[in-house]
């Protein structure tokens, strides 16, 4: 058997465990949709400065969404059209923080065109 490397604990501060409250039912574009708010702490938790954040199932566009409003590099596709077209308007729709918090600059490419 192969031994596993280790790597040291990484302490964030705020404990271990993320709380979120799922998106609402009615409220969801997506099934699987995640609360935006969740996936960028996961983004600030993960995402190291100049990394670039691939979704290649992005649904409902969360997860692109929160990337732009942290100033994140971004790519996702979805082979669902209507998902596209819905994270499109999404993306479009949302404002960065500070534009360069981490990256400097933000883009969007999605399947489709």
């Amino acid at each position: 058997m192969a031994e596993m490397e280790t790597y040291p604990a990484v302490r964030t501060g705020d404990g271990d465990i993320l709380e979120a409250r799922a998106v609402p039912v009615e409220e969801r574009v997506h099934p699987a949709q995640k609360p935006l708010g969740l996936v960028m702490r996961l983004i600030e938790k993960s995402v190291q400065p100049g990394a670039s954040i691939v979704d290649p199932f992005c649904g409902s566009g969360t997860t692109l969404a929160a990337a732009k409003t942290l100033g994140v590099w971004y790519l996702g596709c979805d082979i669902e059209e209507a998902y596209v077209q819905d994270a499109r308007e999404r993306v479009r729709n949302t404002q960065m923080l500070l534009p360069g918090l981490m990256m400097g600059q933000a883009e969007m490419t999605l399947g489709g065109d």
